[in-house]
C-alpha cells in the first residue's frame, strides 16, 4: 500500500512537470498536443487527489474518528468518483506512448509504453472487479437508514469534495501541481506568428512522456 501510494505520488509529480513544460506550446499548437496536455493534467490531478484521500482516511482512522467500515466506505466513494477519469486519461496516455514507441524505437520509449500498458490493464481489470462492489456500497449508504447514516454522509462528503476539487478549475491538488509547473505555466503567451516555428517533434516527445497511475479498489 505504501509503495503504491509513493509510486502514484511520484507519477503525479512527473505528470504535473510534463504538463507544465508543454502547456503553453500545446495551447498554441492545439489538436492532439492540447488534448494530451489536458490528459496529463487530469492524470496528475486524479493521482494527487487519490493520495490525499488515502491520507485523510488513514488519519481519521488512526485518530479513531471513523470505524474500519467507514474508512472502507470513504475509499470506495473516492474510487467510484476518481476511477473514470483515471481510465479515460490512462488509455489516452497509453495510446500516445504506443505511437511514440512506434515512431522511435528506443529502450526508454518501449519501457514507457510497456509500463503504461501494464498499468491500464491492471486498472481496467481492477475496475471490472471492484467498481460494481464499490458503487453498490456507496449507493446502499445513501439509501440505507442505519444509525451510521450521518457518519457515512460525512465520509461521502469528504470523498466528493476531494474528487470534485480535483477536477474543477481550482483543484485541491492544484497547490502541489502548481508548485511543480510554476516555472513553465508563467511563460508568456506566444504570438500567433510563432506557431509555425514550433519544434513539433520536441513537443511530441515531451507530451508523450506522461505515465499512468495505479489504483487498488
Amino acid at each position: 500500500m505504501l509503495f503504491i501510494w509513493c509510486l502514484n505520488l511520484g507519477i503525479s509529480i512527473w505528470n504535473a512537470y510534463v504538463t507544465g513544460k508543454v502547456w503553453v506550446e500545446a495551447k498554441h499548437a492545439g489538436g492532439v498536443y492540447r488534448f494530451m496536455a489536458w490528459m496529463g493534467y487530469l492524470m496528475a490531478s486524479v493521482g494527487f487527489s487519490w493520495d490525499i484521500l488515502v491520507l485523510v482516511g488513514v488519519l481519521l482512522h488512526s485518530l479513531a474518528k471513523i470505524t474500519p467500515d467507514q474508512a472502507t466506505l470513504l475509499f470506495q466513494a473516492g474510487y467510484v468518483l476518481l476511477v473514470p477519469g483515471l481510465l479515460f486519461s490512462g488509455y489516452a496516455i497509453m495510446f500516445q506512448s504506443w505511437a511514440n514507441a512506434y515512431r522511435k524505437h528506443s529502450v526508454v520509449n518501449m519501457g514507457v509504453a510497456a509500463y503504461n500498458t501494464y498499468a491500464n490493464i491492471h486498472n481496467t481489470f481492477n475496475a471490472i472487479d471492484n467498481f460494481p462492489k464499490a458503487f453498490g456500497s456507496v449507493f446502499k449508504s445513501f439509501t440505507g437508514g442505519s444509525g451510521k447514516s450521518k457518519a457515512n454522509g460525512l465520509i461521502l462528503f469528504v470523498a466528493v469534495f476531494v474528487s470534485y476539487r480535483a477536477l474543477s478549475s481550482q483543484p485541491l491538488s492544484s497547490t502541489a501541481l502548481q508548485l511543480v509547473t510554476l516555472k513553465f505555466r508563467r511563460a508568456p503567451a506566444l504570438p500567433p506568428q510563432a506557431d509555425a516555428d514550433f519544434n513539433q517533434p520536441s513537443l511530441a516527445r515531451s507530451s508523450s512522456g506522461f505515465a499512468s497511475g495505479i489504483f487498488f479498489g
